[in-house]
């Protein structure tokens, strides 16, 4: 077996077929026949190959920056469900692209989403830990959930991370002084 999908699983090549077959035939009669064959195509080309679904629909760069740039522009213009549909796309897509999850995370934040926000973030800050925004913005998704002392110490970690950063300068005096606010609630809460 070569799928990359199936590493690991002690699965057939015709098993997968038939699970193919049964899924896109499952679709329904609203599916038109083409519609049917390029599933099944996509469908074997990410579990059979171990292609990744921008690979296997063929979605070229360019449509994909301009999926992008649309995305950003219904953001901009505070169409923030549409935007974040299509953000979301862009990460199904490809999943791995820390970009796409930092704009979903903002997208997510903004619509008030702060648990799959702070997921959407630490996924990021994970794929690409250079970019201290989106931990930055992880800590405020954590406070909104009253997560006190994970947001406390999220701070800490960004201050710690952009000490020796002069484009983070600002990010790390304003997480200063986040702390000290949150430690001072921290400390008043341990009081009463």
């Amino acid at each position: 077996m070569s799928g990359k999908a199936l590493e690991g699983f002690n699965i057939s090549k015709e098993a997968v077929r038939k699970i193919i077959e049964e899924t896109v035939r499952n679709q329904g009669p609203s599916l038109s026949k083409k519609a049917k064959e390029r599933c099944e195509s996509t469908l074997k080309a990410v579990i059979e190959e171990g292609k990744s679904l921008k690979e296997a629909l063929k979605v070229s760069d360019e449509d994909f920056n301009s999926l992008y740039i649309h995305g950003r522009t219904l953001f901009e213009a505070g169409k923030y469900l549409e935007a974040w549909k299509v953000f979301d796309l862009l990460v199904d897509i490809e999943p791995a692209n820390p970009m796409f999850l930092k704009s979903l995370a903002v997208t997510q934040h903004r619509l008030g989403d702060y648990q799959e926000a702070f997921c959407s973030y630490a996924i990021s800050f994970y794929l690409d830990e250079s970019d201290l925004m989106s931990l930055f913005y992880a800590y405020d998704c954590l406070f909104k959930l009253g997560d006190f002392a994970f947001a406390a110490q999220t701070l800490k970690d960004v201050i710690s991370r952009a000490e020796n950063r002069p484009e983070y300068a600002e990010i790390r005096k304003q997480a200063v002084l986040l702390l000290d606010g949150l430690n001072g609630k921290l400390n008043s809460d341990l009081n009463k």
